[in-house]
């Protein structure tokens, strides 16, 4: 009998230590996904940037397509990263639920989660640059010009 309720004992310490293990997971994963949120807006900027110094057509074409190819790869990115983050607080709420301890990520609690704020750089940036590229096709290829 006492192996068993020591059995019993263990199975429960090694379900909790899974539990803080689900957690460290889901929130190195929300880490990575600001990481990467820092990098695609710096890269972006960049070449936003970049955009308004080129005073050629072509090659001013040639930025807006990048920087449309980069907010399309950060949307794509971001909507991967929400997914695992998701995905990580639903084991972890599944093991609580089994565990009967309260979740550690209640699902009733208001507000917005980041991972889907975090849509709206992306989305912005994929409109920008669909703008801009109209905005070449308008006006025949210069969208910004020097002041002198």
């Amino acid at each position: 009998m006492d192996d068993e309720k020591f059995s019993s004992i263990k199975n429960r310490e090694n379900e909790i230590t899974s539990i803080k293990m689900l957690v460290e997971i889901q929130q190195s994963e929300s880490q990575l996904n600001c990481n990467r949120t820092n990098f695609f807006l710096l890269a972006i900027s960049i070449v936003a940037l970049t955009l308004t110094q080129v005073q050629m057509p072509l090659l001013q074409l040639a930025i807006v397509i990048l920087g449309l190819l980069i907010a399309l790869a950060w949307l794509l990115t971001q909507d991967r990263s929400s997914e695992y983050i998701k995905y990580w607080k639903n084991e972890v709420n599944q093991l609580s639920n089994k565990l009967e301890i309260p979740f550690i990520y209640p699902e009733n609690i208001g507000g917005f989660q980041m991972r889907k704020v975090l849509y709206i750089l992306p989305i912005a940036f994929t409109i920008f640059w669909i703008f801009m590229i109209l905005l070449i096709a308008m006006n025949g290829g210069i969208i910004f010009s020097k002041i002198v």
